[in-house]
């Protein structure tokens, strides 16, 4: 039987020392989660995110962003 201990409203997350973190596109925000889904912390972005990000991975210092935007390209962002 499975349970359900985390609800992501987005794919974009990437797991790093049992915390969960995916950006809020509507809230420009960092949300960082624990395995139970509650918020541990919510970190104010100082840019909008100005599309839809699709994928988030994190390499230890920094994070880093995939962002779609229309007519095939994408960006990628690395943020402190």
């Amino acid at each position: 039987m499975g349970y359900t201990n985390l609800k992501l409203r987005k794919g974009n997350f990437v797991v790093d020392q049992g915390y969960f973190y995916s950006f809020d596109e509507g809230n420009d925000v960092l949300l960082q989660k624990i395995d139970d889904g509650s918020t541990a912390f919510s970190y104010p972005l100082d840019t909008v995110i100005s599309s839809a990000v699709k994928s988030l991975e994190f390499d230890g210092m920094s994070f880093w962003s995939l962002e779609n935007f229309g007519g095939g390209s994408v960006d990628v962002k690395k943020w402190r």
